[in-house]
């Protein structure tokens, strides 16, 4: 027979374990040292929130129902998803040659459009998608310069 805290270890780490293999976490330093809330990635807006406590007691009570009844347990779980996960220094959070869009992520050294991706840390969108008006713009140019030959 298996030990009370033995079974409390190898659920929580079970938890953790599937918690990290479908989502995508990180913190600040300074969060990581607090042990603060940190970020996690939002796939369905593709961008980091700070909500990522918030969002690991949810997924153990969508996931595991009625197993974690302390919430030292769940507190448990918090951090060490936390540990486990990346520390991101805050210059490469929001990288400014990058602009986040609804529909995806501007490169504007590159002048195009990616899909979000987990990779890259924005952790705030412009809420609107980004519309490529470069082939109108140059419609727009020409026909002014047909104007002033008129």
């Amino acid at each position: 027979m298996k030990s009370p805290n033995l079974l409390r270890t190898n659920k929580i780490n079970i938890t953790v374990d599937h918690i990290l293999n479908d989502y995508r976490f990180f913190s600040t330093p300074q969060q990581y040292q607090d042990q603060d809330n940190f970020y996690v990635y939002d796939q369905s807006n593709g961008l980091y929130v700070l909500d990522a406590e918030m969002f690991i007691v949810h997924k153990i009570n969508e996931l595991f129902p009625n197993c974690f009844k302390h919430y030292s347990h769940i507190r448990e779980v918090i951090n060490q998803v936390q540990r486990l996960s990346l520390i991101i220094l805050p210059d490469q959070i929001n990288p400014k040659n990058i602009t986040n869009f609804k529909n995806g992520l501007f490169l504007h050294n590159e002048n195009k459009l990616i899909p979000h991706s987990p990779r890259i840390y924005t952790t705030k969108q412009i809420l609107t998608n980004y519309i490529d008006n470069t082939n109108s713009l140059s419609k727009q140019a020409k026909f002014l310069e047909h104007l002033n030959y008129l």
